[in-house]
């Protein structure tokens, strides 16, 4: 009957710090977050960007506090076209701004 006791006490008490750990979690970059350094290898895009297809770079370091799109796919189906093709289409109309 002890063990059970202690057993039932101490399912309690993780069940309590896993509800107060999980309020805790945000997913995702919360409003006015920066994004952190992260490395990734170029597959495609721009070549006059001077980064070369292969390469392992930081764009956000390279890019500092510039305005950037960037899109991580698994797939290239029409869907991912179609938004690529609008992103390109809102840089050329915002690129002077």
């Amino acid at each position: 009957m002890k063990k059970l006791t202690v057993v039932a006490i101490l399912m309690a008490l993780f069940a309590s710090v896993s509800l107060v750990s999980a309020e805790d979690v945000k997913s995702g970059l919360q409003a006015g977050a920066l994004v952190g350094p992260f490395y990734v290898t170029k597959l495609a895009g721009a070549e006059e960007d001077g980064i070369k297809t292969g390469a392992n770079l930081c764009y956000r370091c390279k890019n500092g506090g510039r305005p950037q799109v960037m899109v991580f796919t698994s797939s290239s189906d029409a869907q991912v076209v179609k938004l690529v093709q609008k992103l390109d289409e809102a840089l050329d109309k915002n690129s002077s701004k």
